[in-house]
């Protein structure tokens, strides 16, 4: 993902706090040890006298007749003092390295760059930043592909031709492949999802599932309900939008927009002008969604206008969930598990 001016400050800033509070741990150990240790102040001054001595050589290198630089003396001194420090350190119940700058990275030393490349706790810092972000950090605990399980969807269900299990092991298969090309380029025609069912058969967890998949591989995802999505789209529409919130933004450059139970908002010109908006401009971004809804594909048709359900015809897979309610099934077998009685 690539970060907005406003994301990749904040990440510097909290780089600043570390900073600061490293310099402050250190300030007070510093002050501990030489009121304690007042030995410590001799040492200090010969090595800050050692230390420019050595910069002034290094600006001034001497060679012998021979062009090969002449041995400072200096660092031979600088190491003999330091061995001295660390003896009276742990000689007074100190660790040998308790004056030594305090890092809370000490691969980049608390500036979130080695070199020109971000550090290892940058990209982290990105993914919490990411996951923060998404309105989904502490769902994704639980519900991911480690813990999908088809045992919930029977062999066979009165009324269904298809088999729910081998139906949702084929929306698995799916869901996988969209992971997959997910950082195609050009991207699939249709890389986004319509996924649908009755209710509790699993498609928030589904779309959980791929969230918490491409957050892992660094992709923006903003996962809201259908309520809230246009809640914030009207507020950015008639300027209620609070300060300081990206939301609104965020909706439209997101890398994956999750909008979940579509079809439980009221439905006026409104909410049908500002989700054809939303569809559009993200499918003219190349930017993929994902929307969960109980409503089969005759009742989109019927409940949103026509250019809607061409957007969606056009450019979404459908993914028609079979099965009954599984929620029951899950706090049945939670329950289970626990040895709780359900009597």
């Amino acid at each position: 993902m690539t970060l907005s001016n406003s994301q990749y400050h904040d990440i510097m800033r909290q780089y600043e706090d570390i900073r600061l509070k490293n310099y402050r741990i250190s300030s007070e150990r510093e002050d501990e040890a030489d009121r304690l240790i007042p030995e410590l102040a001799k040492i200090r001054e010969e090595m800050a006298s050692l230390t420019a001595s050595r910069v002034r050589s290094l600006l001034y290198e001497e060679k012998d007749g021979e062009g090969k630089s002449v041995p400072d003396p200096a660092i031979q001194k600088i190491r003999k003092i330091s061995d001295q420090k660390k003896a009276l350190l742990i000689r007074h119940g100190y660790p040998p390295d308790w004056l030594d700058p305090v890092y809370d990275c000490p691969d980049c030393r608390d500036t979130g760059y080695i070199g020109h490349d971000k550090c290892h706790c940058f990209i982290d810092k990105i993914r919490d930043l990411l996951y923060d972000q998404s309105n989904l950090k502490a769902i994704l605990d639980r519900e991911n592909f480690n813990n999908f399980r088809t045992d919930y969807y029977p062999d066979h269900l009165p009324g269904e031709e298809s088999s729910p299990r081998e139906n949702i092991e084929q929306i698995l298969r799916a869901s996988f492949e969209f992971i997959r090309s997910f950082d195609q380029d050009p991207p699939p025609r249709r890389n986004n999802l319509l996924i649908y069912g009755s209710a509790g058969t699993g498609k928030s967890f589904l779309s959980h599932c791929i969230a918490d998949a491409l957050l892992k591989q660094g992709h923006s995802v903003l996962y809201l309900s259908s309520y809230r999505l246009f809640e914030i789209l009207a507020d950015s529409t008639f300027g209620r939008e609070k300060p300081g919130s990206a939301h609104s933004s965020l909706i439209f450059s997101c890398d994956l927009l999750i909008i979940d139970d579509l079809g439980t908002e009221m439905t006026n010109s409104f909410v049908n002008s500002s989700l054809f908006t939303c569809l559009n401009e993200r499918l003219q971004a190349r930017r993929a969604t994902i929307i969960n809804t109980n409503l089969s594909l005759e009742q989109i048709n019927k409940t949103y206008s026509e250019r809607i359900f061409s957007r969606l015809m056009e450019a979404y897979i459908p993914l028609h969930i079979l099965g009954d309610d599984i929620r029951l099934k899950m706090a049945l077998s939670s329950l289970d598990e626990s040895g709780e009685s359900m009597l």
